[in-house]
């Protein structure tokens, strides 16, 4: 049995057992070409686009599709905390440079995902997960965003994660966030998914995009990757720039990563750094310690740390 069988299984179980009818997941069964395409991967994908068996407007609609039957309806994950009303329309300007010859790179008319602390310059809000900043819009695109965009990427949407990235307080359950609820294991759906790029590693898991980014200080990707059955990659911090990604608190670093269910990462693409990045290179100078290790324990959390609890 394939992995996307298995999920399929999970999430109609899960779905009966709720009440929910088994019903609302056959819409994205209904073509098995259609179904492999969207677990396909970034190198077959680009293929079937650079053959003409495959346009952008048409994975992106089935992505579509299958977020409004297995996220919300049906299991309803609560992995997409919001998509991007131009998705389609950005698809259909990448399918328009392709028919002119004109091909940005590996990414170009792929759908992609980015966890809702990432500031994306756009009709989509960026809010950490928090009510509190529901409805606001960044001014412009983060460093990530940006680079994503000028590789032809297309942002569906942003992701669920736990609010605040896990620093919402020293309880905070994981993959829970105020705008999103909570976020649910495609595998099963009574287990936690983990975090804080909870929705990242769902979305994947459950097929929702090609690629997923989230943010990670400590375990954010790897954690949930691992948790949802995909494969999550953290950069080397300071290989990519943080800039546009909001962090609590201000002195913790990022790393972004995807994941996908294959090993092709084309997480170069953003690889590089942001104005603002200076002054997160003094930050982590002034945090670390005489023999230039970072601290990674937060303030009044040192015994905790000594007696391995997870910080």
């Amino acid at each position: 049995m394939d992995r996307r069988n298995f999920v399929r299984m999970g999430l109609a179980a899960g779905a009966v057992a709720g009440g929910a009818p088994a019903a609302g997941l056959a819409a994205p069964a209904s073509s098995p070409g259609a179904a492999g395409i969207l677990d396909a991967g970034v190198l077959l994908q680009q293929e079937r686009m650079s053959a003409h068996k495959l346009t952008s407007h048409m994975l992106t609609s089935q992505y579509l599709s299958r977020i409004a039957a297995v996220d919300k309806a049906g299991p309803r994950l609560n992995a997409i905390i919001e998509l991007n009303p131009d998705a389609l329309k950005i698809a259909a300007e990448m399918d328009r440079e392709r028919k002119i010859g004109k091909v940005r790179g590996p990414l170009h008319g792929i759908p992609v995902l980015l966890k809702d602390n990432i500031a994306t310059g756009d009709r989509m809000s960026t809010s950490a997960g928090s009510l509190a900043l529901a409805g606001v819009r960044a001014s412009h695109d983060s460093f990530v965003a940006a680079r994503l965009r000028a590789a032809g990427a297309v942002i569906i949407g942003k992701t669920n994660l736990s609010e605040w990235a896990n620093m919402r307080s020293t309880h905070s359950v994981s993959g829970w966030s105020g705008r999103g609820g909570l976020t649910r294991n495609p595998y099963a759906l009574d287990r936690n998914t983990s975090g804080s790029s909870s929705g990242s590693g769902a979305a994947i898991a459950a097929g929702l995009a090609t690629l997923a980014v989230g943010t990670e200080t400590d375990g954010s990707i790897v954690c949930p990757a691992s948790v949802n059955g995909v494969v999550g990659l953290k950069p080397t911090v300071g290989t990519v720039s943080t800039a546009g990604v909001d962090l609590r608190p201000g002195r913790h670093q990022a790393d972004i990563g995807s994941g996908q269910p294959q090993r092709h990462h084309p997480h170069r693409a953003f690889t590089g750094h942001g104005r603002s990045d200076g002054a997160q290179r003094q930050r982590r100078r002034a945090d670390a310690d005489g023999d230039g290790r970072r601290r990674c324990i937060r303030p009044g959390h040192e015994g905790r740390y000594r007696q391995g609890g997870r910080l």
